[in-house]
């Protein structure tokens, strides 16, 4: 597969033009006739985990050029949307914060992005919001089909996997986009059965689909010389990527089985006291090999927040030994702040706040960009700084790559703790998701979810 390199995809980087057609930032996919979201303007959504259809309006944001000034300022409108059709044509940078102005809802976040890669209509699901501003907001998309099941497949529970899910419950799922449907069947401790593969388009709205489930998991044999603390199976078939619970026990894994138009992806990461590492590789005949990159060591000088004041760190820089001599990667730079205050907290309203902030950027000069807070963001002497960091540095250099930390998916072991001693501690990640998938073309979708990559981290508790 051609490679493409993030240098030509900055360059092809969509401007403003005088067409009156809202779907000129998420093309017409050319392929398979799957239908586009015709409403979606090209812009950046600002969502949450708990409601992934509910556009926040109001969310900050600044775009920045290649040296890292600002051109521009503004906020969400009231779909949620930060508009991406009209950016100057020097833009690099696009950076959200998210607080909302409820005093007692302490946790804000941010994240930086390099603009390449939300080429089409995206949008990131926070992971800690305010039910007030969820419970004002606009739905982004509307609903095109909405499915329920019959279970007829001998397991105890199904699992269903699509684009576009707008919620779903037992025995029902409601979709914003016609996409593949993947349904597999468990039993009662969660293990992998069954599954089934559909096409929505093959139904009506409020049909009742049959699952037989009738195609059996196949056992995968996993040959890793390093020992993971996680193991993730993904089914991948333009333009569904779909994770699929299962669990490793023993060197084996349960998987769905994969026509010749579909692949079976396998993540695996682990957490070494303050390392990690993490790989991702296709299954072939039924085995999956990770390699041993035990020798690769990423030295890091972290950014400090330090009292009050310096709270406009702009960079990250390190050096990855052991992986294949490149000087371009892309990482993954993650934080989680507190701006201090103790029993002062009333003196400021940006006291006693936790800041989780993410940032997906390619490396110059082996440093990452990082945008700088809002600058009435205040630090109090006491305990004012931050109190974990990451970095995380892929062995790849485009923009698929950078999808892929986006979404979170080298980042696993933000879930178990990594980066801090105390789990209420642990970094966050608020996901980024295209919308609709099927925008993208098959190369696009196969350089995003199907190519091997190795990444490590190395993490700085305070």
């Amino acid at each position: 597969m051609k490679k493409t390199s993030l240098a030509i995809m900055l360059s092809l980087l969509i401007v403003g033009c005088d067409s009156n057609n809202p779907n000129d930032g998420t093309p017409t996919p050319p392929e398979d006739n799957w239908p586009p979201a015709e409403e979606l303007v090209h812009a950046l959504y600002i969502s949450s985990e708990k409601s992934p259809n509910c556009g926040i309006a109001g969310v900050e944001y600044t775009i920045y050029d290649t040296q890292g000034a600002v051109l521009i300022s503004g906020e969400s409108n009231e779909n949620g949307a930060i508009l991406l059709e009209d950016l100057p044509e020097d833009s690099r940078y696009l950076s959200y914060f998210y607080r909302s102005q409820n005093p007692d809802f302490k946790t804000w976040s941010s994240a930086t992005y390099e603009i390449s890669l939300i080429s089409q209509a995206s949008k990131v699901l926070l992971h800690a919001i305010d039910d007030g501003d969820v419970a004002q907001c606009a739905a982004i998309q509307d609903s095109v089909k909405s499915l329920s099941f019959v279970n007829q497949s001998g397991g105890q529970q199904l699992q269903y996997v699509a684009n576009g899910v707008l919620s779903q419950d037992v025995l029902q799922v409601n979709l914003a986009e016609e996409s593949p449907l993947l349904v597999t069947s468990h039993d009662d401790a969660g293990q992998l059965l069954f599954s089934e593969l559909f096409d929505t388009r093959d139904f009506e709205a409020q049909d009742e689909v049959t699952v037989t489930a009738s195609i059996e998991s196949e056992l995968l044999t996993v040959e890793s010389p390093m020992s993971a603390d996680r193991t993730v199976v993904q089914y991948s078939q333009y333009p569904l990527a779909a994770d699929v619970m299962t669990e490793a026990q023993d060197a084996t894994i349960w998987a769905p089985v994969a026509d010749d138009e579909a692949a079976i992806i396998v993540r695996q990461s682990s957490v070494n006291e303050l390392k990690m590492w993490s790989q991702r590789r296709q299954a072939q005949a039924q085995q999956i090999a990770f390699d041993d990159i035990s020798d690769y060591q990423l030295d890091v000088e972290f950014p400090s927040h330090q009292d009050q004041g310096d709270n406009l760190a702009t960079q990250v820089t390190f050096e990855l030994q052991g992986a294949a001599e490149q000087m371009d990667f892309v990482g993954h730079y993650a934080d989680r702040i507190y701006t201090g205050g103790g029993p002062f907290c009333a003196e400021d309203p940006t006291y006693c706040r936790y800041i989780y902030r993410n940032v997906y950027t390619a490396s110059q000069n082996s440093s990452l960009f990082i945008a700088p807070l809002p600058e009435d963001v205040k630090f109090h002497w006491m305990g004012g700084g931050i109190t974990n960091q990451a970095l995380i540095v892929a062995e790849r250099d485009d923009v698929g790559m950078l999808q892929t930390l986006a979404a979170g998916e080298a980042s696993d072991a933000f879930a178990l703790g990594y980066g801090a001693a105390d789990l209420d501690k642990r970094l966050q990640v608020s996901p980024l998701v295209p919308m609709p998938v099927s925008a993208q073309t098959r190369e696009e979708f196969e350089l995003r979810y199907s190519r091997d990559f190795n990444a490590v981290a190395s993490a700085k508790v305070m």
